[in-house]
């Protein structure tokens, strides 16, 4: 009589730590197929991540974590400038894109990893937020009218949270939500141009400071789609933190007071009350230099001591 005893077991060792100490055990679930595997961590390889000769050291592993979490103080400068400008939506997605990608890439470490919510939610909301404060930012470039723009940022969330869920990593997830958001004050401005025949006017500053923002944005997304690598992951994100932050500072656009009234889509007139004769004359009056003296009547009070001085001794005399 045989007797079998089959017992399985997840990975490669048994106990406690199935992939040792440089390795977890993953569980992947294919149909009707359940099988494990090591996914090695640190450089480690080998089925039972046993192989260290590609092994990185504490150094390196602390290094990239401090870089892809420190550089996002750089969105700080535009969130201060955007509230200063009373732009208090983009300074708010601003700080949300930055608390967001600290928290993800504090997780996103197979080492030294805090996760303060589950990894998808992390990796969702970094990649949500940062495309939404670029959209927000482009997409007022062209002047566009305030009663608009709720709608578009608005059309901007329906764009890029699919976009984002349907692949986080893909380069489209970028560059469609990125053309849709710089052809909005394309748009804008060709539609100036047909109703007003003239192509709006934009100082020397201005055009230096969208250019460069233009050009900071354009090396970002080059680096992201062509430049990083599973290797250099850690230095060139760190760039494209910088790089999109930067852009953001240069393309925000300029501040208005809070209680201007934008009269038509392509120009913002200001409107005056017209003032009244009385309010006229208490202008000229205030700000002319008035002679009060030239028409006013003026008494000269004159006095002879000498004929003061007889006329006492006279009647000294009659005494």
């Amino acid at each position: 009589m045989v007797s079998l005893d089959v017992r399985t077991q997840p990975c490669v060792y048994s106990g406690e730590a199935p992939c040792g100490d440089h390795g977890l055990c993953q569980e992947t679930h294919r149909g009707m197929f359940f099988f494990t595997s090591c996914m090695c961590t640190e450089g480690w390889k080998g089925w039972g991540c046993e192989d260290g000769e590609e092994a990185k050291g504490w150094t390196t592993v602390l290094t990239g974590v401090c870089l892809l979490t420190v550089s996002n103080i750089f969105f700080l400068p535009p969130a201060i400038i955007a509230v200063r400008r009373h732009l208090f939506s983009q300074a708010l997605l601003f700080v949300a894109t930055m608390i967001a990608s600290v928290f993800y890439h504090t997780c996103d470490n197979e080492v030294v990893s805090f996760c303060l919510m589950k990894y998808e939610v992390l990796q969702f909301t970094d990649f949500f937020f940062s495309l939404l404060c670029f959209w927000v930012t482009v997409v007022g470039l062209g002047g566009v009218d305030k009663a608009l723009c709720p709608l578009l940022h608005t059309l901007g969330v329906v764009i890029i949270a699919p976009a984002v869920q349907y692949s986080r990593t893909a380069l489209a997830s970028f560059i469609v939500p990125m053309a849709v958001a710089t052809a909005v004050p394309i748009c804008h401005i060709l539609y100036c141009r047909w109703k007003k025949g003239s192509w709006p006017s934009i100082s020397r500053q201005q055009l230096l400071y969208r250019s460069t923002g233009i050009f900071l944005a354009l090396m970002g997304l080059i680096m992201f789609a062509l430049v990083q690598t599973k290797d250099n992951y850690k230095y060139v994100h760190s760039i494209w933190h910088v790089a999109i932050a930067l852009s953001l500072v240069f393309l925000l656009p300029s501040g208005t007071p809070p209680l201007s009234v934008s009269s038509n889509f392509c120009s913002a007139a200001q409107h005056s009350t017209p003032m009244t004769s009385v309010d006229a004359e208490l202008i000229d009056v205030g700000l002319a230099t008035v002679d009060y003296t030239a028409h006013s009547p003026v008494f000269n009070v004159t006095s002879d001591i000498a004929f003061l001085l007889d006329n006492e001794d006279d009647n000294d005399n009659m005494g």
